[in-house]
């Protein structure tokens, strides 16, 4: 819609929103890659967020929703919307054997309610720098298990406003992937809760926390870039392929974990996408294998 801008803009200073316009797209990912983003708003309250997704759904905005934006690559600029859920959206709360969480809750929160109330089977989340949301969107894993293994529901708000909740028998989960029938935003993420001894968790916890303190890289980074072509790693392919230090303007490929891309404080998301195609071709020349992200890519427009 070619005035949804003037149009967008009216609707969120009549509603009271607070929202921040030409915003800099580094400032939203752990890369600090992108250059400007047309609207970021921080939907703090649940109608808040009713509102702007009837509204969306309506006029046909172009947005994107993020968590942290620890797997996320912004190629330049991006001619829409940015949304990140707040306040409303950070809740935990155990309720017989299972655990609910707002979809905006931060996975260093949900280790610390783990451990203050002995709740075991999600250490190994421990270290991501994401949200519960964005650990659901990605299928996120570690250690032999993934957010899939552990899901009970979900709810989804779609463009009508509407609160879905779908039972994970209704969501497919695929290796670091998962289709959900409903357009609209996770709001709500609905787990097992197993009670387990306090002391072996904080061990577990730590133990992973440790674990990717020494395996993977320090520095400005999107996590792993690639896949794991099973049941191969992308990492040894990559090292093995002697690209471990590969560089293209500021981002270069990690001598630690050859699975990790770094900004050296001046890359580019083209930059990052041109290395993220070179390894890909050499890797592919190399071992006749087509390697896929991990992290998402969000090209130039919209």
């Amino acid at each position: 819609m070619e005035n949804w801008v003037e149009i967008f803009r009216n609707f969120l200073m009549q509603q009271g929103y607070n929202f921040i316009e030409d915003v800099d797209l580094k400032k939203l990912n752990t890369m600090r890659v992108g250059n400007r983003g047309k609207f970021y708003i921080k939907v703090e309250t649940f109608d808040s967020l009713m509102n702007l997704m009837k509204f969306m759904g309506k006029v046909g905005i172009p947005h994107l929703f993020i968590g942290e934006g620890s797997n996320i690559i912004f190629e330049g600029n991006y001619e829409g919307v940015v949304i990140k859920l707040g306040k409303d959206f950070k809740f935990i709360k155990k309720e017989k054997d299972a655990l609910k969480m707002g979809a905006g809750l931060k996975i260093a929160s949900l280790m610390k309610f783990l451990i203050k109330n002995s709740i075991k089977g999600m250490e190994f989340l421990a270290g991501i720098p994401g949200t519960v949301g964005g650990a659901l969107i990605c299928n996120a894993g570690a250690f032999g298990v993934s957010m899939g293994d552990i899901i009970l529901s979900i709810s989804i708000m779609d463009y009508r406003g509407k609160l879905v909740t779908l039972d994970r028998n209704d969501v497919r989960f695929k290796y670091r992937e998962v289709y959900i029938p409903v357009p609209g935003v996770v709001v709500e993420v609905t787990v097992k809760a197993m009670t387990g001894e306090k002391e072996e968790i904080v061990n577990k916890i730590k133990e992973n926390i440790k674990y990717r303190l020494e395996k993977h890289p320090l520095g400005l980074s999107a996590g792993s870039i690639f896949k794991n072509p099973l049941p191969h790693k992308a990492g040894i392919l990559i090292d093995r392929a002697g690209c471990k230090g590969l560089t293209i303007g500021g981002a270069y490929v990690s001598r630690k974990h050859a699975n990790f891309i770094l900004n050296r404080g001046d890359a580019t998301g083209r930059d990052v996408i041109k290395l993220i195609n070179k390894i890909k071709k050499i890797i592919q020349e190399k071992y006749s294998l087509m390697l896929e992200e991990e992290v998402r890519i969000i090209k130039e427009g919209i």
